[in-house]
Order: C-alpha cells, then structure tokens, then sequence
C-alpha cells in the first residue's frame, strides 16, 4: 500500500451515530477516527485490513476500529452497509454487554470477521432505516433505538468471537447462532432449527452435553436478556416487546420476566432505562 492513507472523520461532537449504503468510490485506503461495522448486503468485494485480504460476500460482517486501515477492490457489482458509532458510544455500549469486551476488541490482533444471515441482514435494514428516516414526531426516542442498533451488531460480534474459542460441529455453531438471533428468539425453537439436519431429540442431547443447560431454558435466557435490552434502549411499549421475544400474552411474558429478573418489566425499565 503505497498510495496516501486518507483519515475519515463524519461525526461532531454533537452527533453520534451515522449509516448509509455504499455502492461505489470505496476504493481507497483510509483509516477512521470512529468505530465502523459494514456488512455486505448484495454482490462480491475484495475487502483489504491492515495487509489482510478477504473476498466478501453477501452476508460478510467486520468490525473496523479507529486506526485501523483499509480500503476495497471492487470485482463487480457490490453494496454494503456502513454504520458509524463515536468513541465515547461504542465504548458504552461495548461495557454494557460486557467490562472486559471493550478491551478485548481493541487489543485484538486479527480482524473481527463473521457471516449473517439473510434474516438478520432484513432485520437490521428494516431497525436502521427506522432509525435514519424516523419522523420528527419520534425524534426524541433516536437515541434509545441507536444504542438497540449498537446492542444488536455487538452482540453478532461477541457471540461470534466466542463460538471461535469453543470447538463446536459446524451445525451446532449455526443452530447456536440461531438461537441468539432476534428473528429466531422470537419465533422459537423450531424457527432455530431450520437447515439442521438432525431431530430434536439428539439437538437437545447434544446441546445439554454442550453447553449443560436445555434448549428451552437457553431460549428463555436468551428472550429475557433481549427483552432487557429493549426494555432499557427503547421506548416500545411493553406488549409489543412480549411479542418481539416470543410470548403472544404478556401475562406470561411478565411472570417469566419477573422469575428471571425478581423485577416486572415495568420495574426493570423504570430502574434501567438509559437517559436520552
């Protein structure tokens, strides 16, 4: 890499999230003052890091840090979506998923790189472009959607970094990944188990022998920790986050919160909610 590294440098002070979809002029070598996390949402690209090259594809996702190099060699057509998080943002969010993740991302030698799936990249186009073109009238709860944005892309991120550490068959990373995937958490176990080729019976053996916990109650863990985080990101309305993390009755929802957390929803909000 002989040519110029450009710095890039889109927020303020006074702004702390951007993102946008590139579809061409990303074939420089730059570097960022920001933390950056692009997925490609349609086409192939060469992607270069720090020396490294990686061919993407639809559903490739990296984390790019600030002073991290990089640039793109385009092989035909390709789109992918960019989203900008300050320093002072990501470094919160980072350590409300968990104290030492920060940390772990900054000092890490190797690019973090993962695959999403079709469903997530759905889902997290239809949150980011709420969260982009969201009228005035709402504009006051920005804020708490793009720290649930933030939560959502960190936790593909740790999840992933840690199914690296574990030596997991190949299917069971999938179905494990499922699981923690908020399209997934809401349908349920059946949802999770689409494009696995085993029956239930020997999944639910061999994620006991795994992981030590049963599939049904590592869903429930799974719900109720999405369902804090919505509940302590966003303003939605208790009933619809029942249905987001799977429990059609909120009855139910809220005796099954209040075993995980000895809070009901509303308490939890009321004592969690981060100040806009």
């Amino acid at each position: 890499m002989s040519q110029e590294i450009r710095e890039l440098s889109f927020l303020t002070n006074d702004v702390e999230f951007a993102t946008h979809l590139t579809y061409d002029k990303d074939a420089f070598i730059h570097s960022h003052s920001f933390y950056e996390i692009f997925y490609i949402t349609e086409g192939r690209i060469i992607h270069i890091q720090n020396g490294q090259k990686s061919v993407l594809q639809t559903g490739d996702m990296f984390l790019l840090r600030p002073n991290d190099i990089h640039t793109f060699e385009r092989v035909g057509e390709c789109t992918h979506r960019d989203i900008i998080f300050s320093k002072d943002l990501f470094e919160k969010g980072a350590n409300y998923l968990s104290p030492t993740l920060f940390n772990e991302i900054n000092s890490r030698v190797s690019p973090f790189h993962l695959k999403i799936t079709p469903e997530q990249i759905s889902y997290l186009e239809s949150l980011l472009n709420f969260t982009k073109y969201m009228s005035p009238s709402v504009e006051k709860n920005k804020p708490y959607l793009v720290n649930s944005v933030l939560a959502h892309l960190l936790g593909y991120l740790y999840i992933s970094d840690q199914e690296e550490k574990i030596p997991y068959p190949r299917w069971f990373q999938t179905f494990l990944a499922n699981l923690n995937d908020p399209v997934h958490i809401k349908a349920g176990i059946q949802s999770a188990m689409t494009d696995i080729n085993y029956n239930y019976i020997y999944v639910s053996r061999m994620f006991k022998k795994y992981i030590g916990v049963t599939v049904s109650d590592y869903l429930t863990q799974k719900r109720m920790e999405l369902a804090q985080i919505y509940l302590s990101t966003t303003k939605m309305n208790i009933s619809k986050i029942s249905e987001e993390v799977g429990y059609p009755y909120s009855y139910r929802f809220n005796q099954v919160f209040k075993q995980y957390t000895g809070m009901t929803p509303k308490e939890y909000r009321k004592k969690n909610s981060k100040p806009s």
